[in-house]
């Protein structure tokens, strides 16, 4: 469990899923850091909702999956997350292969760098909003390396046009 109060350029560190979503959910910090990797049971997963902003610093550690039927980091549309220094990690004993996308952002905000992917199929699925409701994501990657087994990075749009447009960069 984490209760803390927020000050200017504070950090909290966090070994758990449990104390991260505390974290973030509280607002306890301006960044929030691992001390080890996080390891996600079958179903879990990291998701940045509407409204919440969080700054991650994985500190050289990994998020890894082995549920070949999750999104393991999911930024919903409204949610803002930063990552940088660390990994995302599917590994699955059973040999069976991940289907899934490491992340997912729908109409959100998302920088991530120096954050490597390895084992899964794609990498990160940015989906468009429909119409004009909502917003479109903004995405930025700097220094990322990426290991997939299927395509890097999906695009998704839903053919309707909007005033909105779904921004990406690459560094």
């Amino acid at each position: 469990t984490v209760s803390a109060q927020k000050s200017k350029n504070s950090v909290i560190n966090v070994s758990s899923l449990e104390g991260l979503n505390s974290a973030i959910e509280l607002g306890a910090a301006d960044v929030i850091q691992l001390t080890d990797d996080i390891v996600l049971d079958i179903g879990e997963s990291l998701t940045i909702s509407a409204g919440l902003e969080a700054v991650l610093d994985l500190n050289g550690n990994r998020i890894v999956t082995s549920d070949p039927s999750v999104v393991p980091v999911v930024v919903e549309e409204g949610g803002c997350l930063t990552m940088f220094n660390g990994t995302l990690v599917y590994e699955n004993e059973l040999g069976i292969s991940s289907d899934t996308h490491a992340m997912q952002a729908t109409g959100a905000e998302l920088v991530l760098s120096n954050v490597d992917l390895s084992g899964y199929k794609t990498g990160l699925r940015i989906s468009d909003n429909s119409g004009t409701q909502g917003k479109d994501s903004a995405v930025r990657l700097v220094g990322c390396d990426w290991t997939t087994s299927g395509c890097t990075m999906l695009v998704y749009g839903n053919g309707i046009s909007s005033a909105q447009n779904t921004q990406l960069i690459i560094e």
